[in-house]
């Protein structure tokens, strides 16, 4: 039962994460390469805090 409750969070969190990324996407002045950086910092927080 907790893997099930972790996956469910771990989910939510995926979800936030794309949520994040779609807010910086569309209200930054940002150009299509520099998507990166921001985006890498999050992936990389993600797999610090998961892993």
């Amino acid at each position: 039962m907790a893997k099930a409750s972790k996956k469910a969070s771990n989910t939510s969190y995926q979800e936030e994460l794309w949520n994040a990324a779609d807010k910086l996407r569309a209200q930054s002045s940002l150009k299509t390469n520099e998507f990166s950086t921001p985006i890498l910092g999050l992936i990389f927080c993600n797999k610090k805090t998961t892993g």
